[in-house]
């Protein structure tokens, strides 16, 4: 498998496994942020941290066949086991969502942002959540927005928000609903006293009526939105005490507990 089929939809690169090791190439496309993220130190030291995987730049030769069009080879060292986010327990989820919301607070310090905020970035190495995609950060432009704020909610916030306020392992949902939960689908299940928590109500409540009303002018409005560079980390740092404030429902006893 030269190229995991599960890196193709980016395109400043994509990974490839070859000879039992594991590439990343850097395209045209991500040429530009992937400087801005190795040239200002981010990379170096968030695999220093052990937040993100190590990657060395190697000669672009050794993918010339499977991508010809490399600028940069990166080589990663290769994870013993992949998951994914509907296999995680409750607390495995919110780990990987308090790293992703960690290493973008740290990413802001270099002058960059992370361009998403996919579940699927993070993997584990035994119960240490580690960052994968070494192109998502990108440079920070002054007064833009969370970039990556739905998908965060949908594949973050909104499972471990289902769990915590209803019981309902995320799990099997996720697992038929890859890409994540809609806050308009949560809403309609959530507690009523549950929506009247002021962040609840605003990422979960108020994005699902958004969402149902979505319309080609609102869509057009809320991209001339500007957000401060305060306002963007006060957004991060809200939305960690929101997560890491969670607690997943004490488990049921189960007839198997004296089986033996």
């Amino acid at each position: 498998m030269p190229r995991s089929p599960a890196s193709f939809r980016d395109p400043a690169g994509h990974v490839h496994l070859l000879d039992g090791k594991i590439y990343r190439s850097v395209l045209p496309a991500g040429v530009s942020q992937y400087h801005a993220a190795r040239d200002s130190g981010f990379l170096t030291s968030a695999a220093q941290s052990g937040n993100m995987v190590e990657g060395r730049e190697v000669d672009a030769g050794v993918l010339s066949a499977e991508a010809p069009n490399a600028v940069h080879v990166i080589e990663h060292p290769r994870l013993p086991f992949i998951s994914y986010p509907y296999c995680w327990s409750f607390d495995g989820l919110q780990a990987a969502a308090l790293l992703t919301l960690d290493l973008h607070i740290q990413a802001l310090q270099f002058g960059l942002t992370l361009s998403d905020a996919s579940a699927y970035n993070i993997q584990f190495i035994g119960p240490k959540p580690i960052f994968i995609d070494f192109l998502s950060p990108i440079p920070y432009e002054e007064g833009q927005v969370w970039l990556g704020y739905r998908q965060f909610c949908e594949q973050f916030l909104n499972p471990l928000l289902l769990t915590a306020k209803t019981g309902v392992p995320f799990n099997a949902w996720y697992r038929g609903a890859p890409e994540g939960i809609p806050a308009a689908e949560l809403s309609a299940l959530l507690p009523t006293r549950t929506k009247f928590h002021p962040l609840i109500a605003l990422h979960v409540v108020v994005q699902g009526r958004m969402q149902r009303s979505v319309t080609a002018r609102s869509t057009a409005k809320a991209r001339n939105v500007r957000l401060s560079r305060t306002a963007f980390l006060n957004n991060l740092e809200s939305m960690r005490r929101l997560v890491a404030g969670l607690r997943a429902p004490r488990a049921q006893q189960s007839p198997w507990e004296n089986y033996e």
